[in-house]
C-alpha cells in the first residue's frame, strides 16, 4: 500500500483508457493508506489526482470519488470545502439513483451537523431521506446514517424519535457484523441515554463501544469511547477512574498528534483540576486549549466555570460577548453571560 502513490503517478503519466483505470484504482489505494495514517491532506490530494485522470463518461465513479474527497476534506478540518463537494456528490447520486452514494455524501456532509446553534435542518432532512431510500439489507450504511441522524436529533421534542432511531441503528450495526459500525451506533446510543439520565445504561454502552473499537483496531473510535467513559466517571463522582481514563486517552492521542485531541486532553485535565479546586491549574489548561484549537463552545464553558468560581472575570465576559456575536443563535454563551452579569449584580 505504501507504494500505491508512486504506482498511481506512473499510470497517471500514461494516456490510455486502461492506464487511466489503473491510475484511479491505485490513487484510491494510496488515499485509503493515507487515511489509515491520518494523513488526510495527502488522502485528498490522491483523490484529486484520481478525479483528474477519470474519463468524463464515468459519472458513477466520479460521484464515488467526490464523496471520498469530501470525506478527506472533512477529516482534515476543511468543513466548508467538504460541504461544497458533498453537495455536488449528492446531486450526482440523486441523478444516478444511487442510494448508497447519496448516503455516504450525506454522512460526509453531516460531520458537523450538530453545531453550536443546533442541528442543521437541511442536513437532518437529507439524513432522513437517505435512511428512507436505503434498502433494508444495507445494514452497515443504514446503521451509520441512523447513528448520525440520532446525534442530530438533539432537541427535547425529538427525544422519542431519537431513541427509536438509535435502536434501529444498533440493530442494523449488529446485523452488519462490523465492529466499527457497531461502535458508531453505540456512540449515538450513549448520547441518547444521556438525555434520559440513564447512567447505568451509559456506562454499559461506553464499555461496549470501547470493546467494539478495539476489536476492529479503530483508534479514533476508541478515543471517542474513552471520552464517553470519562463523562460517565465524572457523573459517578469517581475521580480516580476519571484520571485513569484521561491517561489512557493521553497515551492513545499521542499516536495521532492532532490538534483536536490535544485540545480535548487539556480540557479533560482542566475539568479534573476544577474538581480538585485547583483554579490556577485549570485556568492555565483552558488557556492552552484555547491556543491549540478552535472548539469555542467547550473552551467557553470551562472558562465560564472558572470565572464563576473565582468571581467576576472581565476577560471571560469579553470572550463570551465575542462568542455571542459570532453565534447569535447559540444558547450556552448567552446563558453564561447572563450568569456572569447576575453574579456581578448587573442584571
Amino acid at each position: 500500500d505504501e507504494h500505491a502513490s508512486a504506482v498511481a503517478h506512473h499510470y497517471i503519466e500514461s494516456s490510455s483508457r486502461g492506464d487511466a483505470d489503473a491510475a484511479v484504482a491505485f490513487a484510491r489505494k494510496a488515499a485509503e493508506w493515507a487515511t489509515a495514517r491520518c494523513a488526510y491532506e495527502e488522502a485528498a490530494q490522491q483523490v484529486r489526482r484520481a478525479l483528474a485522470t477519470l474519463p468524463d463518461d464515468d459519472v458513477e465513479e466520479r460521484c464515488s470519488l467526490l464523496v471520498a474527497l469530501g470525506e478527506a476534506h472533512l477529516r482534515a478540518g476543511h468543513v466548508a470545502r467538504a460541504h461544497e463537494i458533498c453537495r455536488e456528490a449528492s446531486q450526482l447520486a440523486r441523478e444516478l439513483g444511487a442510494a448508497e452514494l447519496l448516503a455516504r455524501a450525506t454522512l460526509a456532509r453531516s460531520g458537523e451537523a450538530v453545531a453550536p446553534g443546533g442541528a442543521d435542518p437541511e442536513v437532518v432532512g437529507h439524513l432522513e431521506e437517505s435512511l428512507r431510500l436505503l434498502p433494508s439489507d444495507a445494514h452497515a450504511t443504514r446503521a451509520l446514517v441512523g447513528a448520525r441522524l440520532a446525534l442530530a436529533l438533539n432537541t427535547p421534542s425529538a427525544a422519542a424519535r431519537r431513541a427509536s432511531v438509535c435502536r434501529g441503528a444498533v440493530d442494523d450495526a449488529r446485523r452488519s457484523g462490523r465492529d466499527d459500525v457497531l461502535a458508531q451506533a453505540l456512540d449515538a446510543r450513549h448520547r441518547a441515554l444521556w438525555d434520559q439520565s440513564d447512567l447505568v445504561g451509559q456506562v454499559e454502552t461506553a464499555a461496549m463501544m470501547t470493546a467494539a473499537a478495539r476489536a476492529c483496531g479503530n483508534r479514533e473510535l476508541e478515543l471517542q469511547s474513552l471520552q464517553l467513559r470519562l463523562v460517565d466517571a465524572l457523573e459517578l463522582g469517581d475521580i480516580g477512574a476519571a484520571e485513569h481514563t484521561i491517561e489512557e486517552y493521553a497515551r492513545l492521542a499521542s499516536e495521532f498528534r492532532q490538534a483536536p485531541y490535544e485540545l480535548r486532553l487539556r480540557l479533560f485535565r482542566a475539568t479534573c483540576a476544577l474538581v480538585d479546586g485547583d483554579l490556577a491549574g485549570a485556568e492555565g489548561l483552558v488557556e492552552e486549549a484555547h491556543q491549540v484549537g478552535s472548539a469555542a463552545v467547550p473552551v467557553a464553558a470551562h472558562a465560564l466555570a472558572i470565572a464563576r468560581l473565582r468571581g467576576p472575570h472581565e476577560a471571560v465576559r469579553s470572550r463570551l460577548h465575542d462568542f455571542v456575536g459570532a453565534y447569535p443563535v447559540a444558547t450556552l454563551p448567552r446563558i453564561g453571560l447572563a450568569a456572569l452579569h447576575a453574579d456581578a449584580d448587573r442584571r
